[in-house]
């Protein structure tokens, strides 16, 4: 009878010299919990698969890498959602077969954190499939790790990384509705018809992007940044007032730059002081520029963007 003491085999003429086997150490364990369901062999490689990934959270961890969701692109196939293939320039994502939940987080607006504190919201249109890869579908990739976001181009530059970079870590949460305002660098309440950081570009309008950069909210009109000092929504109609960021420490930017009233704002501006503009309103009309007609907002006349 073998008998094994402190892993010493008492047996043998040898006693002591020999270790007894353990058992195979079983598979790793994931955050939350979840396992891999089996492995798949790809070029005398082997990777793990899932069915899972670790819980969502209001703000997950995840491996964000980029891909190519065009046809002929490093994606493979078209996009599970809608079986089409999407351009590159497009915000969009797939996520790892856990998090894509069988096509239910399909369309869902989610935003993502890079570590450098930019955010971007991003739409999900396909699965990074952690069951099956390296195969034609999936362009010869294999299986997704469990806790990926894979991104279009366009997402990482919004996030300023490096489009040759992979494997970069960020944090991601559901975008829930429109009725949230952008908060950035102690100016809050910015929402109609602002956009941007934390609201999706259907919560605004064209032109009216916000970017929360160094802890300051500032918006973009006709190539020149603006640094949004305050909004004031009590008044009808609602103003924003803002001051050139070029000329904010210094009365002698690098370059001169005539300043253009754009985005539909109307107003006086003066260059050196913070000047104050009448933003569009939801009961009135919303001219869009790149027809030069007015047209309500595709709410109707009078409605917030979709809560939804």
């Amino acid at each position: 009878m073998l008998i094994c003491i402190n892993r010493k085999c008492n047996d043998d003429p040898d006693v002591g010299t020999h270790i007894c086997s353990k058992p195979p150490p079983p598979p790793p364990m994931t955050a939350g919990g979840c396992n891999p369901s089996g492995t798949v062999h790809c070029n005398n490689v082997s990777y793990p698969t899932y069915t899972c990934s670790p819980p969502v959270t209001s703000s997950t961890i995840a491996k964000l890498d980029i891909s190519e969701f065009n046809k002929g692109g490093d994606g493979g196939g078209a996009a599970e959602c809608d079986e089409q293939y999407h351009e590159n320039t497009e915000r969009i994502v797939g996520l790892s077969t856990g998090w894509y939940n069988g096509g239910k987080m399909c369309g869902r607006m989610i935003i993502i954190t890079a570590g450098n504190g930019r955010s971007v919201t991003a739409k999900v249109v396909d699965e990074c499939d952690s069951r099956v890869g390296c195969d034609a579908e999936h362009a010869g990739q294999p299986p997704c790790e469990n806790n990926v976001v894979v991104a279009s181009e366009a997402v990482w530059k919004a996030l300023q990384l490096d489009v040759q970079g992979e494997g970069v870590q960020v944090t991601w949460s559901l975008h829930s509705n429109c009725s949230e305002a952008i908060n950035c660098g102690g100016i809050g309440g910015l929402s109609y018809p602002f956009w941007g950081v934390n609201r999706a570009s259907y919560c605004g309008l064209p032109g009216f992007e916000v970017a929360c950069l160094d802890n300051v909210p500032v918006i973009n009109m006709s190539n020149i940044n603006y640094r949004i000092l305050k909004t004031n929504s009590s008044r009808a109609p609602p103003s924003v007032t803002v001051a050139r960021q070029d000329y904010w420490k210094t009365i002698c930017p690098p370059s001169f730059v005539n300043t253009v009233c754009a985005n539909n704002l109307t107003g006086e501006y003066s260059l050196l002081d913070p000047s104050t503009f009448d933003l569009p309103s939801l009961s009135s009309s919303i001219p869009v520029k790149k027809t030069g007609v007015n047209r309500p907002h595709p709410g109707g006349v009078g409605q917030r963007p979709s809560d939804a």
